[in-house]
């Protein structure tokens, strides 16, 4: 996982920037699309908050189980020089992604405080939902990447799968 994180932004210029970036971009497409122009209701709280919070661990979903499926392709020099345990592999991308998961939760931190909006109780589940999401990004990811290996397709058509997966999600 240590590895997976220090080649994950090693040569880009924005660096662990993307982490925020992604989520907070979707967020503005849904704030204009989701709130002003069909007028979904948000219960409440600030439409912006309330999809960033939501778009956080879909984006820590999708970024785990694409790169945990493609993970046995992508590095297969390794498992040919180094012998490691293969269920390593598709386990680092879910482990890595949790370090650009809490990254944008800072941005989230002060996103409340900016629309003072105060957390209820229920926030104590959050690690408990984390958690939960990252043994189905891993346990989807073995399974992916398994079957990647075997049909290259795979590779090609799992982000456009995850991305239709948001939108029939609730």
């Amino acid at each position: 996982a240590l590895r997976e994180i220090k080649i994950r932004y090693k040569q880009t210029i924005m660096g662990a920037s993307w982490a925020v970036l992604q989520p907070l971009f979707t967020m503005i497409v849904f704030t204009l699309i989701f709130s002003n122009l069909a007028q979904m209701p948000s219960e409440g709280i600030p439409y912006s908050l309330f999809s960033y919070s939501g778009l956080l661990l879909w984006t820590y979903f999708q970024n785990a189980l694409t790169n945990s499926g493609n993970s046995l392709v992508n590095n297969a020099q390794l498992l040919s020089k180094v012998y490691i345990p293969r269920i390593f592999i598709p386990t680092a991308p879910c482990l890595a992604g949790i370090v650009d998961y809490g990254i944008a939760m800072i941005i989230l931190a002060l996103m409340m405080a900016y629309y003072r909006y105060i957390p209820t109780a229920t926030l104590i589940l959050l690690p408990i939902v984390v958690l939960l999401s990252v043994l189905l990004a891993a346990g989807m990811g073995y399974w992916l990447s398994s079957i990647c290996v075997k049909y290259r397709d795979v590779k090609f058509a799992l982000p456009f799968f995850v991305q239709i997966l948001m939108f029939v999600s609730p």
